[in-house]
């Protein structure tokens, strides 16, 4: 069964823009656009309220409508709908603050290039959906804790009262049953005596149960009357923080039966610091009161250290507003000493392991965001807009230490013919190679960016103009050497290569900077390709 056509909204006031956009059309059979133009932006807003879209190709300058607030309009009618804006070449900065504001990916429409457009709505859909499975994950990472601490907050407290989950049942089934029962029986006045009563008494067993659960305090909560069953899918390496060896003997008797628990031991702060170096633990359960300090002083370094390990925080009876602080400090619970079981033990292990699991994926999930907003998806280099953040940082810097930065601009040479020899996917991957290989023949120090298309930018800290162009000509006889070869398809492809430094330049600002770069390469291109130029040269 063939897909639906992908449905696109155009709103662009210019009709030589709107010709060629409505010319575009995958290569892929299976793939198919269908255009829906609009010239205004009340034109657009009143389409988006009678129809979905799949994406949005916005003009930030309409007739009707100027600037960001076109975008800001717009999103306000499309809901979630991805928006690629388009701008002039001289708007670089607008287009910047479009996409900080919600949009997508921006294009020059002035560039015409079907290829780069169909690029940019795929990228646009897929960082969209990305985006929103994200969003969606965070959302169940969180409902599941919540749900976690809820679920067992409550099973605790019914055990603390002597309540099972079916003697709450009962009266609530008596007092849904007769509610019931009041309906059918309106025109007995006797009988609704007798449901009254029964929902009375179904009331009041409710209500003594919670009121017992008002009365529970935290530590309390940790009781158990009756034995549980605890299950642990894997083996798991706990440090227990105790000088005493009374105490530590009741840890260890709790959980001798407990096979994947490897229980450890530190006597000291600086034994327990050492431990953690050494091995790998999954959690530490903490006493406060040690030989050479105290409990929050362990956390306090664990913190500056950046130790990333679950804390069950063990202090003595009365001591609430010392756990109380290490909540804040990071522990994941605390236990009351002389009020500790193997249940309210082994309890607290569970709810520390499975919050920080919980925090590693919230973690992670918010690194992926931040690394789609910074790296370019072909290549895995960091995209033109966070270059513009560290060309600004980089450039600072070197002015106020009064040291030099150079920059260079990488152009692959014909790369149309590459494309169009041996299609899109071996020109992705060629790509991908030449930003491995700039990766692998440039210092950790250096920046390497996708500058857009097949033009790459290095970013030299500490290397004056000779030094850059050294490295330039290394760069371009390496290129002009290498071999793309997928198996398929096999090609080379030469470079070239336009630098400018900051010493010997002396640019006012950053952009000035990479100007010169993109002039020195236009000059090469213009010298016949495959070489260096310096500006001005």
């Amino acid at each position: 069964m063939n897909k639906p056509p992908m449905k696109i909204l155009l709103v662009e006031g210019n009709p030589e823009e709107v010709t060629f956009f409505l010319s575009v059309q995958p290569t892929l059979p299976e793939l198919r656009l269908e255009w829906v133009h609009v010239e205004r932006l009340g034109q657009a807003i009143h389409r988006l309220g009678e129809e979905r879209f799949d994406i949005i190709l916005l003009d930030l300058s309409l007739p009707d409508n100027q600037g960001l607030e076109t975008l800001t309009k717009i999103r306000t009618r499309a809901g979630n709908t991805p928006i690629i804006v388009l701008v002039g070449t001289d708007e670089e900065e607008t287009a910047i603050q479009a996409v900080q504001k919600g949009a997508q990916d921006y294009l020059d429409r002035r560039q015409r290039d079907s290829h780069l457009l169909l690029r940019s709505i795929h990228c646009a859909l897929e960082r969209h959906r990305f985006i929103e499975e994200l969003i969606h994950a965070n959302q169940n990472i969180l409902a599941e804790q919540k749900s976690l601490v809820e679920e067992d907050r409550f099973n605790l407290l019914l055990k603390v009262t002597g309540t099972t989950v079916h003697e709450l049942k009962q009266p609530l089934t008596a007092l849904l049953g007769n509610i019931e029962l009041m309906k059918l029986s309106e025109e007995n006045p006797e009988g609704m005596k007798g449901h009254i009563t029964e929902i009375e008494k179904a009331s009041k067993r409710i209500s003594n149960i919670v009121s017992k659960m008002q009365q529970i305090r935290h530590e309390d909560a940790h009781l158990s009357r009756e034995p549980s069953f605890f299950h642990f899918d894997q083996a798991r390496n706990l440090l227990s923080l105790e000088d005493t060896d009374t105490d530590f003997g009741v840890i260890e008797g709790y959980l001798k039966d407990q096979e994947k628990l490897r229980l450890s031991r530190a006597r000291s702060i600086q034994d327990g610091l050492l431990c953690l170096e050494r091995n790998n633990f999954d959690l530490v359960l903490l006493d406060y009161l040690l030989p050479d300090g105290n409990g929050l002083d362990f956390l306090k370094t664990m913190n500056a250290r950046r130790i990333d390990v679950p804390v069950v925080f063990i202090t003595g009876q009365g001591d609430e507003m010392i756990a109380a602080k290490a909540i804040q400090a990071g522990a994941c619970d605390y236990l009351t000493k002389g009020k500790i079981s193997r249940d309210s033990l082994l309890k607290s292990i569970m709810y520390a392991l499975e919050k920080a699991r919980l925090s590693q994926e919230v973690s992670h999930i918010q690194k992926r965001i931040v690394e789609m907003s910074i790296r370019d998806e072909l290549t895995g280099l960091y995209n033109r807009r966070y270059m513009e953040e560290m060309l600004h940082v980089e450039f600072s810097r070197a002015k106020t230490y009064q040291t030099d930065l150079s920059c260079m601009i990488l152009d692959l040479d014909h790369f149309k013919r590459v494309n169009d020899s041996f299609g899109h996917v071996f020109g992705d991957f060629v790509l991908r190679e030449f930003a491995a290989c700039l990766k692998n023949t440039t210092r950790s120090s250096d920046w390497r960016f996708r500058y857009g298309g097949e033009e790459f930018t290095l970013l030299v800290p500490h290397t004056d103009i000779h030094g850059a162009r050294r490295l330039a000509e290394k760069l371009r006889k390496t290129y002009e050497e290498l071999v793309y070869d997928n198996g398929t398809h096999s090609t080379r492809v030469t470079v070239s290569i336009g630098v400018a430094s900051k010493n010997h330049h002396q640019p006012h600002r950053w952009e000035d900077l990479i100007a010169y770069a993109d002039k020195a390469l236009y000059a090469a291109k213009a010298d016949g390709r495959n070489c260096v130029k310096v500006f001005p040269e």
